[in-house]
């Protein structure tokens, strides 16, 4: 029988999914628990279409990746902290900021985007990797100055 689970189910499936069970699994424990709903054709189709955005917006956003990857090589990303004279910063900058340095520069949006190593402490230029969920590590390097 397949049902449209309502709530995440350990060991069966996030929210949202359309799953297989026996039916005397759906008709004891998922149902009356309202864990779940029977998946009826408009369901299935509803799921089928919401699928097919998920997989287009998907492929949206590793061309941008890409894009964003071609556009990065060779590029130097600015990120500025507050420093003592010795050059440590007194607050860490985090992945976060880079991240945040790297879409103004190049004018994008970056979703779930990271930067490892996740905070810098020291002024100077430093290479790390950006992490775009999707699509392979990207080299960049950044040069964090004083503010």
């Amino acid at each position: 029988m397949k049902v449209q689970l309502l709530k995440p189910v350990p060991h069966l499936g996030r929210a949202s999914e359309i799953v297989e069970v026996t039916e005397a699994y759906a008709r004891n424990y998922l149902l009356p628990n309202k864990l779940a709903a029977i998946a009826t054709p408009q369901v299935l189709a509803q799921a089928a279409s919401a699928q097919a955005r998920s997989q287009a917006e998907a492929e949206r956003l590793k061309k941008q990746a890409q894009l964003v990857a071609e556009r990065l090589q060779g590029m130097t990303i600015a990120v500025t902290g507050q420093a003592n004279d010795q050059g440590r910063l007194f607050a860490a900058v985090k992945s976060a900021a880079v991240v945040e340095a790297i879409e103004r520069q190049l004018n994008v949006t970056l979703h779930e985007a990271k930067v490892q190593p996740d905070h810098f402490k020291q002024l100077g230029v430093q290479s790390a990797k950006l992490l775009i969920p999707g699509t392979v590590p990207i080299a960049i390097t950044v040069d964090l100055r004083h503010a």
